[in-house]
């Protein structure tokens, strides 16, 4: 693998992780994305591997790759818990309504 393959390697990723969070409606396959997509035998996991045979120049530019990919990755997931979450605390399905409105125990 050269830097050319490893950066086509996860844009790709990261455009199909992306895509694939929009379709995702629970916390548990959102979890399951993330781990496909920044775990093990993730494409960040590949391109860290193969810097071992990367010329010394190219190093510094695929470790920086795999970095913002994490980070892109982060940030895509983050964004989908939070719309997830959001949903379920507005009545969704994912959860019971909060109404701050209801006032406290009682009297003591």
């Amino acid at each position: 693998m050269n830097l050319a393959e490893a950066q086509q390697l996860l844009e790709r990723a990261e455009s199909e992780a992306a895509t694939a969070a929009e379709a995702t409606v629970e916390l548990d396959e959102l979890a399951e994305l993330e781990r496909r997509y920044v775990g093990r035998r993730s494409p960040a996991a590949q391109v860290t591997e193969a810097i071992k045979t990367l010329a010394p120049e190219d190093r510094r530019a695929a470790g920086k790759a795999v970095s913002d990919y994490k980070a892109a990755i982060a940030d895509v997931i983050e964004r989908r818990r939070a719309a997830i979450v959001w949903s379920g605390a507005a009545g969704g399905p994912r959860g019971e309504r909060l109404d701050l409105t209801a006032g406290g125990h009682g009297r003591v």
